[in-house]
């Protein structure tokens, strides 16, 4: 079973994800590709993960951009 499904509250599970996230995978990708404009990056990946099976296309993604900063 996955540690998150032992935690007990749906907060605890919800910071243990997104910890995990950050820690994990948004620190390695801007490691391992010397990124500096890490807003932007989360941005995109907020943008991206909220419009999980809907149509990307960068248009899109430039208005959403744009409107967030």
């Amino acid at each position: 079973m996955p540690f998150v499904a032992t935690l007990p509250t749906q907060e605890q599970k919800s910071a243990y994800l997104q910890n995990l996230f950050k820690e994990v995978y948004l620190k390695d990708l801007i490691e391992r590709t010397n990124i500096s404009k890490t807003y932007e990056l989360e941005s995109l990946l907020d943008i991206l993960a909220l419009n999980i099976g809907a149509l990307a296309n960068p248009s899109t993604i430039k208005k959403h951009l744009l409107v967030k900063a």
